[in-house]
């Protein structure tokens, strides 16, 4: 399952950046050259996706664990909060 993780994250990498290529192309013969290899790959990616899910849906059935995530100790402050400190900083 692991390994069928890091092929989808691979995956979607591709498919943005192709996607960004696709937007910043203004030429229609490359644009349309992207928009093939932009299908193949969003294919790929959905069937991977399911196939993920049928596995995960049998391994809750058969009761076992589906996927151990290592513990990631929490940050002391979020993007947020410390955006927001700075706003409220700056009023009167």
């Amino acid at each position: 399952m692991k390994s069928i993780l890091g092929v989808l994250k691979k995956l979607r990498a591709k498919e943005r950046s192709l996607r960004e290529k696709w937007a910043a192309t203004g030429d229609a013969d490359k644009r349309g050259e992207l928009s093939g290899k932009l299908d193949v790959l969003r294919a790929q990616r959905l069937k991977g996706v399911a196939r993920l899910q049928e596995i995960r849906a049998d391994l809750r059935e058969q009761g076992r664990p589906q996927h151990t995530r290592t513990e990631v100790a929490p940050r002391s402050t979020t993007d947020q909060e410390r955006i927001g400190s700075q706003v409220r900083s700056d009023l009167p």
